[in-house]
């Protein structure tokens, strides 16, 4: 694809620096190297870089995505699957969602209308036989940005299908929220949403808004999540939810946010599990202190010594033998707690 110029820049090309120095086509290509990820970086810098990202990444995504459905049609059997080359092929010949990716105004824009061309291709996709998906997936390894999970979608879809077509409607939405947790999982919240709606019982539409929640909170969409989980009915489905959403918090070492979260869950048996994860959390981080202070608010007294023999062992590898002594003295269970004690003795 031809990359836009664009002419009557805020600023002459003497007085940029780094890429703004180079022309504006140039500086288009030499984005297209970096993952989406990195783009969206990049634009926050300065209103310039903002627009010839947008530009890059535009041209990144119709070129990668147009050419990975040249793959597809390529290794599409032409006599049994003449259908969904058909429907492939149309993309590249009416170019509309290229179209409409390459007017976006803004990269949420660029990414909804990603959204919606992947939508299109799921569709004809689903129409295969498994086997025929097996075997397309093999023969295409690579994948374009947002495109990474799209056969792992395409058999949720599947699935969706012959769960409507085979089971009576009254049995239908466990299985379905089966499906809306799988989908949110490989971040397609709409998706989700949308099988969502098609549920009628009030406990397989919670399990079902858990599994939004916790994928939202993979996209980084805590409060988003936390509204969702606000909806959940039934105690211990939410409580599940929170402690999601709390260990997704940890991984993306938000870890006081996760034992904020973590403190409102209503049910012990999961709060403790979960105030067990965030201790250890704390502690891989350095922050033992801290990680001790959590453990001490455990109440279950197994969680407990899980947390304060792993924080005991940490402190007495790095030399400190006082704290070491100090935590070893709140283990519960004798038989642990001596075993401590004798860790220090024998050093």
């Amino acid at each position: 694809m031809s990359i836009p110029s664009v002419q009557n820049l805020s600023q002459p090309l003497m007085n940029r620096e780094g890429l703004e120095r180079l022309p504006y086509e140039v500086t288009v290509m030499i984005l297209g190297y970096l993952p989406f990820q990195h783009m969206e970086t990049v634009a926050k810098i300065n209103p310039y870089l903002k627009r010839v990202t947008l530009t890059a990444f535009q041209v990144k995504a119709v070129d990668s995505i147009e050419s990975w459905i040249g793959s597809l049609i390529n290794n599409l059997d032409p006599e049994t699957n003449a259908r969904q080359i058909t429907g492939l092929s149309r993309f590249l010949e009416m170019n509309d969602q290229g179209t409409r990716i390459m007017n976006a105004t803004n990269l949420f824009s660029v990414k909804s209308s990603i959204s919606d061309y992947k939508r299109e291709i799921i569709k004809i996709l689903k129409s295969l036989s498994p086997e025929e998906l097996d075997l397309l997936e093999r023969e295409n390894r690579w994948f374009p940005e947002f495109f990474e999970k799209i056969f792992k979608a395409v058999r949720l879809y599947q699935k969706r299908d012959e769960i409507v077509q085979n089971l009576p409607p009254e049995e239908q939405g466990q299985a379905l929220a089966d499906i809306a947790d799988g989908l949110a999982e490989l971040g397609e919240i709409d998706e989700a949403v949308e099988i969502f709606n098609t549920i009628t019982d009030s406990s397989s539409q919670d399990y079902a808004l858990a599994g939004i929640s916790y994928g939202l909170a993979k996209l980084g969409e805590i409060e988003h999540a936390l509204h969702v989980v606000k909806t959940i009915e039934k105690p211990i489905v939410l409580d599940w939810a929170l402690g999601y959403i709390s260990r997704e918090l940890m991984k993306q070492d938000n870890i006081d946010r996760a034992h904020e979260i973590a403190c409102t869950i209503d049910n012990s048996q999961e709060r403790d599990v979960v105030l067990r994860e965030i201790a250890l959390a704390f502690m891989n981080c350095g922050q033992t202190t801290r990680a001790f202070e959590i453990a001490r608010t455990i109440h279950d007294s197994e969680e407990q010594d899980l947390a304060l023999s792993a924080i005991f062992t940490k402190e007495l590898k790095q030399g400190y033998t006082k704290q070491a002594y100090e935590i070893a003295c709140y283990i519960n269970r004798p038989e642990t707690r001596d075993w401590a004690l004798r860790q220090i003795l024998f050093i």
